[in-house]
């Protein structure tokens, strides 16, 4: 029986077809990269053509070509004026001798320097825009790493954010991918965001480290304003840098409220130191501090009613109104005889308060 030459070959082709063509891919993107290295126009100049359909003040403009296309692009990042803080990026792309539009992002919330850059991310010959926006308060604040895709006019995104004045809370950033049904993407996302700083290790608690004081009381207490609570001392004098906003020395103890921070007792003589309360929300600092013989009272900050802290049974009370009367936000707190004086205007019977 004759060898039928013809079949085989096909045979091979329709084995090989697959990889030459990828191979060929792969080859056409590596020559189309090495030969548009540099961008087809100075910044200068694609700064002018994005001013001349823009306006405004053009911080950044960079121009690129893509292998799917034979049009060059412009990525820009553009404010109203240098009086405004409304900066978007823009993506232009040539049409004949000019350039329109073909995307733009929301306004950015950063008003300072941001990245912008341009590159091939995930090697098919197209690159994609690179930017970066950032938004922080005294509470909390994110950070995102945008990626926007001429390619296919997708925009994905890696944001980090934190909320820093829930002390029971995570000290590590929450973070979140969209869009989340790209598996492929999100890889080349992951590392697009490492190298920009993005999704770094979060630090690791140490419980027994006094840094970390203020974790293993709400890791054991929660968020509990009332009830026995648990006490760690800790060697030496606490190590928070906030400033001091109250102090009170009882006995052997000196207690020290810190700006946004907890409550502390520090015991000169054993050089040790324990968190007696930590206010879940930071902006509940405690603010004012008077000894009865027995208990603490304390006044919160951004919070009416008071407080109570008794060490030799470690335990908490709160106290929102005494004979039907609400209770207001403490300022400041005085004992007389048996009588707390709240705000220098206030009197207040021990006997009288009705606890939360």
């Amino acid at each position: 029986m004759p060898v039928d030459y013809l079949a085989i070959a096909k045979t091979v082709f329709g084995f090989l077809r697959k990889p030459l063509k990828a191979a060929s891919r792969k080859l056409r993107i590596w020559w189309f990269g090495l030969h548009t290295r540099q961008a087809p126009f100075t910044e200068v100049k694609a700064k002018g053509i994005v001013y001349a359909l823009l306006a405004g003040d053009v911080l950044r403009a960079i121009s690129y070509r893509n292998a799917d296309s034979p049009h060059v692009f412009i990525a820009a990042l553009r404010r109203s004026s240098e009086m405004d803080l409304d900066p978007r990026v823009f993506v232009l792309e040539q049409i004949g001798e000019t350039y329109k539009v073909i995307w733009k992002s929301d306004r950015l919330c950063s008003t300072s320097a941001m990245a912008l850059e341009v590159q091939d991310v995930d090697g098919d010959g197209n690159r994609e825009v690179i930017f970066e926006d950032q938004s922080y308060g005294t509470g909390g604040g994110s950070r995102s790493l945008w990626v926007y895709s001429t390619s296919n006019s997708r925009l994905y995104s890696v944001t980090e954010s934190l909320n820093w004045q829930n002390r029971a809370g995570p000290i590590s950033p929450e973070i979140e991918i969209k869009p989340a049904d790209a598996p492929e993407t999100i890889r080349v996302l992951e590392t697009v965001a490492k190298s920009h700083g993005f999704l770094q290790p979060g630090k690791l608690v140490d419980f027994d480290a006094a840094e970390f004081s203020v974790q293993r009381w709400h890791k054991e207490n929660g968020t509990r304003t009332s009830g026995t609570v648990r006490l760690h001392y800790y060697p030496g004098y606490p190590p928070c840098e906030a400033s001091v906003v109250a102090k009170l020395q009882t006995g052997s103890v000196n207690w020290v409220s810190f700006f946004k921070g907890p409550l502390v007792g520090y015991e000169k003589l054993n050089d040790r130191h324990f968190v007696a309360y930590s206010a879940a929300w930071s902006y509940n600092w405690v603010k004012s501090i008077v000894f009865d013989g027995q208990s603490l009272w304390l006044g919160s900050h951004c919070k009416k009613g008071l407080m109570s802290f008794r060490l030799h049974d470690s335990r908490l009370e709160s106290y929102e109104s005494f004979l039907g009367t609400a209770l207001p936000e403490v300022e400041t707190v005085e004992l007389d005889g048996g009588v707390l004086i709240l705000n220098g205007t206030m009197s207040v019977p021990l006997d009288a308060l009705t606890r939360v």
